[in-house]
Parts: structure tokens; C-alpha cells; sequence
């Protein structure tokens, strides 16, 4: 199975990158993911504040 291994290693080779990794961007895919979850959460409450601005 060389192209499953490939797709592993792959993502291994990312998850061992992640603390070489700028931390800047490691914070703006946690805001970026906290943002998601909370346009799940309140669609309206961000669909009143955007109209609002």
C-alpha cells in the first residue's frame, strides 16, 4: 500500500512541522476554528451583528 503510506507520511512530516511552524499562524487556525464553531453555534447572533456594522 505505497499510496496510503504516502498520504501518512505526509501527514506525519505536517504534525512534526507544527512546532516549526510560526506560531502566529498556529494561533489564527485555532481563531479560525473557534470562529467556525461559533457561526455553528449563534448563526443569528453573527447574521444581526454583520447586518448591524
Amino acid at each position: 500500500m505505497p499510496y496510503s503510506m504516502s498520504i501518512y507520511d505526509y501527514f506525519r512530516n505536517i504534525f512534526q512541522n507544527i512546532s516549526e511552524i510560526q506560531p502566529f499562524v498556529v494561533c489564527i487556525l485555532i481563531i479560525s476554528c473557534f470562529v467556525a464553531i461559533s457561526l455553528d453555534n449563534f448563526p443569528q447572533h453573527f447574521r444581526t451583528a454583520s447586518t448591524s456594522l
